[in-house]
């Protein structure tokens, strides 16, 4: 806003200036420049009446009048030779007493015989100085002006754009329901009313998106549950070259049993469709448990160590909060080597779960990814790339987030963090 404030302030002041400096030059090359033809008049008056007296008085008389002159004029009047005179004032001079313009070529010429004068402001006349000072104080106010008008026109504009602001950055946190005012006093122009139309619309479209996962999921079980039956029923009469197929089948039917409850579960943790049954559990035993059932998977060395006691509690949904683990889990053991470590440790009334490997870690280029659905940073990996979107959006559920950074094993880092307030030790 301060960068806006005085690049506005800039343009109206630099402009203002142009538009001074462009009319004055069109006032003095383009046009006659009046004010200078009224002064050199005036002056001109003044001689001429010298001129009339100067038969009856001394040359001294003349010289003291020629001082008084200058004085009410506040300028100084010295002879110069009319050599020294510029050609084209030389020329104006013939045909006028007096020749004044801005550029400070001022002369005139009287007297018999004729003598030239040239006439300088006298800068230290207290009207002078008066008069630049008034211009000095006039300049500071108008530059004031357009300070202050600036900083209140931008300050109207400041709030306006701020609830704009707050309303931007909670769409993109992901609350697609939020709308910018659209009253005139916090709108600005038709872009309040444009935000608004664009959000309704990508929330339509997502909640349209959402609800199509959700009823593609749904539908998708019972005839998943039919071919079961049926495979079931062929299996019981059929012969070995038979039973070879249908095994396959089978393998196959339960991977996509496992992507449709995945994603099922994951459209309602999007919707946030997914109930949270709280109740105070041990930390340590749940990990133990979740270790446990992924050991006879892999061949890996999963350690857990943890920074508290045994007896530390958390008042969570265990099911869900096992999940988390267990994807988290399943991550590392797909992309780890042959070390896994899991750490817990609370800090600032938060519980932090702790998931490292030792493998390759993921790339700059997919940090940003790696937590929406679908995304899979090797696809030649098992899997449905709906892991870690789950975890998150659970974890979300909890008032709590999933971060990644790179590992103490070298490999890739995965952190739970879950709130502890109003959690038990």
């Amino acid at each position: 806003m301060t960068r806006l404030f005085l690049s506005l302030y800039g343009t109206l002041t630099v402009t203002f200036i142009i538009f001074v400096f462009t009319a004055h030059w069109i006032n003095t090359f383009l046009i006659l420049d009046i004010d200078n033809v009224i002064e050199a008049k005036n002056f001109q008056a003044e001689i001429q009446m010298l001129e009339q007296l100067t038969p009856f008085i001394t040359e001294q008389q003349k010289k003291q009048h020629l001082r008084k002159i200058a004085e009410l004029n506040q300028i100084i009047i010295e002879p110069v030779m009319h050599e020294h005179i510029p050609d084209f004032v030389a020329e104006e001079l013939k045909q006028q007493q007096v020749w004044v313009d801005d550029n400070d070529l001022a002369y005139f010429s009287a007297f018999v015989p004729k003598q030239y004068f040239s006439m300088r402001e006298n800068d230290e006349h207290k009207l002078v100085q008066v008069d630049v000072m008034i211009e000095k104080t006039i300049l500071l106010m108008m530059f004031t002006l357009i300070g202050v008008i600036t900083f209140i026109w931008m300050k109207l504009l400041g709030n306006k754009l701020r609830h704009l602001e707050r309303a931007t950055e909670k769409f993109g946190a992901g609350d697609f329901s939020i709308r910018a005012p659209s009253s005139f006093r916090h709108s600005v122009g038709n872009l309040n009313l444009g935000f608004n139309q664009m959000a309704s619309k990508i929330e339509k479209l997502l909640l349209s998106h959402k609800q199509l996962s959700h009823n593609i999921a749904h539908e998708l079980r019972t005839p998943i549950f039919k071919i079961q039956m049926q495979l079931e029923l062929l299996e019981a009469n059929s012969n070995a070259k038979q039973q070879k197929y249908i095994t396959g089948i089978e393998d196959d039917l339960f991977y996509l049993q496992d992507l449709v409850d995945e994603l099922l579960q994951y459209a309602q943790a999007e919707r946030a469709e997914l109930k949270i049954k709280r109740s105070n559990f041990k930390v340590n035993t749940l990990i133990n448990s979740v270790i446990d059932n992924l050991s006879a998977t892999t061949n890996q060395n999963i350690n857990f160590k943890s920074t508290q006691d045994n007896d530390l509690s958390i008042s969570a949904d265990i099911n869900l909060v096992a999940r988390i683990i267990s994807n988290l889990l399943s991550n590392a053991i797909k992309y780890g080597l042959d070390l896994i470590e899991i750490s817990v440790e609370s800090c600032d009334k938060k519980l932090f779960i702790h998931i490292d490997d030792n493998g390759n870690g993921v790339g700059k280029n997919n940090i940003e990814s790696i937590f929406e659905p679908f995304y899979q940073v090797d696809s030649s990996h098992n899997g449905y790339g709906l892991g870690l979107s789950l975890a998150r959006e659970i974890a979300k559920l909890h008032n709590g987030n999933i971060k990644y950074q790179k590992s103490p094993l070298s490999g890739a880092r995965f952190t739970l963090a879950l709130p502890m307030e109003n959690n038990k030790f």
